[in-house]
C-alpha cells in the first residue's frame, strides 16, 4: 500500500481516496467499511469548495478595489492637472501642498502607505484652502474615497475568510488521513495474512520510468560540425 504523504497535492489526497472507496465498495465482503474513509473524504471536498469559494470571493473582492482605485487615480490626475494650471508651476507653494508628492506616482504606492498617504491627500483637498474651482472635482475624489475603503475593507474580509478556511481544510486533511489509515488497518484485521490482498484496495504509486539511454550521434546523424568535431571529413 501507498500512503499519501502529507505534502501531496489535494488532487492526489482525492484521487487515491477515491480509488479506495470504490474498491472497497465494489467487493460484498467489506463494502461496509467504505464509510470508514467516505465519511472524512467527503468533509475533505466539501471543505476543497469552501476554500475554493473563499479564494475566488478575494479574486472579486481585489478586482473590486483594484478598479476604485484606479478611478480614484485618473481623478488625483485630473486634480493635479487643474492644480498646475491654477497656480502656474509645480513648485509653486500652492500645488505643493496638494501635491508634495508627484499624482502619477501615488498609483505606485504599497498597500499601507497607499492609504496613509492617499488618505491625507483627500483631507488636504478637502480644506478651506484649496481653491473652489476644485470643487466639484474634489466632491468626485471624496467619492471615490470612500469606495476604495469599502472595497478594501471587502479584501481584508476576504483574505480573513480564505484563511479561516486553509486551516478547516488542514483539519479536514488530517481527518481524510486518519480514515484512510483506519481503512487499512480495519482490512488488514478481516485480512491478517493477506497483505497483498488488503494493499489491491489502494491505489498503488505510479511506478518510476527508467531514463531512455542516450542515442550515440555519428558523424553521419549529427552533421558536418559533428564531423568536424570527430576528425572526418564534412
Amino acid at each position: 500500500m501507498r500512503l499519501p504523504a502529507e505534502t501531496d497535492s489535494i488532487n492526489v489526497l482525492v484521487n487515491y481516496g477515491r480509488y479506495a472507496i470504490a474498491r472497497v465498495r465494489a467487493d460484498p465482503g467489506v463494502k461496509a467499511l467504505a464509510g470508514v474513509l467516505a465519511t472524512p473524504h467527503t468533509a475533505l471536498l466539501k471543505q476543497i469548495g469552501a476554500r475554493n469559494q473563499a479564494a475566488d470571493a478575494l479574486i472579486d473582492a481585489e478586482a473590486v478595489r483594484d478598479f476604485a482605485f484606479a478611478q480614484f487615480g485618473e481623478v488625483v490626475l485630473d486634480l493635479g492637472r487643474q492644480a498646475y494650471a491654477h497656480f502656474g508651476s509645480r513648485k509653486a507653494d500652492g500645488y505643493l501642498r496638494l501635491f508634495p508628492e508627484a499624482p502619477s506616482t501615488l498609483a505606485e504606492l504599497p498597500g499601507k502607505d497607499r492609504a496613509v498617504k492617499l488618505g491625507a491627500l483627500v483631507k488636504e483637498f478637502k480644506a478651506a484652502e484649496t481653491p473652489k474651482a476644485f470643487a466639484p472635482t474634489v466632491k468626485v475624489l471624496g467619492e471615490w474615497w470612500e469606495k476604495l475603503q469599502s472595497a478594501q475593507g471587502a479584501v481584508e474580509a476576504a483574505e480573513g475568510a480564505l484563511e479561516k478556511e486553509r486551516k478547516a481544510e488542514g483539519v479536514a486533511r488530517k481527518g481524510w488521513f486518519d480514515g484512510y489509515k483506519r481503512l487499512h488497518a480495519q482490512l488488514t484485521d478481516k485480512y491478517p495474512s493477506e497483505k497483498k490482498r488488503v494493499d489491491g484496495y489502494f491505489r498503488s504509486a505510479a511506478g518510476k520510468k527508467k531514463a531512455a539511454p542516450a542515442p550515440v550521434v555519428t558523424p553521419t546523424q549529427g552533421g558536418p560540425a559533428v564531423a568536424k568535431r570527430a576528425g572526418e571529413s564534412a
